[in-house]
C-alpha cells in the first residue's frame, strides 16, 4: 500500500519505523490495530443500544397492566397513566422494530465490512 493511500487514522510505514523508544514494537503494533470507524460499527453500536434500552423498557412494563404508573414519582411526568403506559408501549414498539430490523441487515452481510 502507498503512503498516499493510507486508511484513515493510519500512520506511513516510514513514520513508524523511525520511532526509536523503549516501547517502540508496542508503539508500532498499536498504531496499525487502531479501529477505524465503519458503516457496520455505526449500525451495530445503534443495535446495542436498542437492545439495552428494549430490555429496560420491558422490564419497565407491569404484568398488572400498571406499568410505568405504579413506579410513584414517575408518573408525574405524564398527565395520566394511560398516557404513560400509551408512551411506554410506542418506545417498546420502536425499540422493537429497530432491533429487529437491524438483526436481520446484521445477520444477512448486506453492509460492506
Amino acid at each position: 500500500m502507498k503512503s498516499d493511500q493510507l486508511k484513515p487514522f493510519q500512520l506511513p510505514t516510514d513514520a513508524i519505523n523511525r520511532v526509536s523508544t523503549p516501547n517502540s514494537r508496542f508503539l508500532k503494533v498499536f498504531i496499525n490495530e487502531i479501529p477505524t470507524m465503519t458503516v457496520t460499527n455505526i449500525v451495530q453500536g445503534i443495535w446495542a443500544f436498542s437492545a439495552t434500552g428494549l430490555i429496560i423498557f420491558v422490564l419497565l412494563h407491569s404484568p398488572k397492566g400498571d406499568g410505568i404508573g405504579a413506579i410513584g414519582g414517575q408518573a408525574q411526568l405524564f398527565s395520566s397513566a394511560k398516557s404513560a403506559e400509551n408512551t411506554l408501549n410506542r418506545i417498546t414498539w420502536a425499540l422493537t422494530v429497530i432491533f429487529l430490523g437491524l438483526t436481520v441487515v446484521l445477520s444477512a452481510g448486506w453492509l460492506p465490512k
